[in-house]
């Protein structure tokens, strides 16, 4: 199952509910989000979930290999939107949400990004 990466995100209190319940629903599903997903995290805006580089697992997740005393895991970024639903990499998210969206291919084609507009498109 996957490592999820959530980073830079600026209201501390809602990462560990949005974490446990993101690891509970892969528990579940057994198996990782699809890359791109749009998942409902509790929060007035869904999660996007996108599959991490190979270079961001060894940048970002050493720990988690030192610790299960293995590599061969998945490491899936989780991405918030601001407070009025936007989300990075639109440069009219706000700066405290603008993180990099650390993906295999960078995403520099917003109009194609998979922005949910009602909750039935939500996972």
């Amino acid at each position: 199952l996957p490592e999820f990466l959530l980073i830079g995100c600026p209201i501390a209190e809602i990462i560990d509910p949005v974490l446990n319940g993101l690891s509970e629903r892969a528990l579940m599903q057994r198996h990782p989000f699809e890359d791109g997903a749009i998942v409902e995290v509790g929060l007035k805006y869904p999660a996007m979930i996108w599959n991490a580089s190979n270079l961001v697992k060894e940048q970002y997740t050493i720990q988690v290999s030192r610790y299960y005393q293995k590599d061969n895991f998945q490491v899936q970024q989780v991405v918030l939107a601001d407070p009025n639903g936007v989300y990075p990499p639109d440069p009219n998210c706000d700066p405290a949400f603008k993180v990099p969206v650390l993906t295999p291919q960078p995403l520099v084609m917003l109009e194609q990004l998979p922005i949910p507009t009602s909750k039935q498109e939500w996972n």
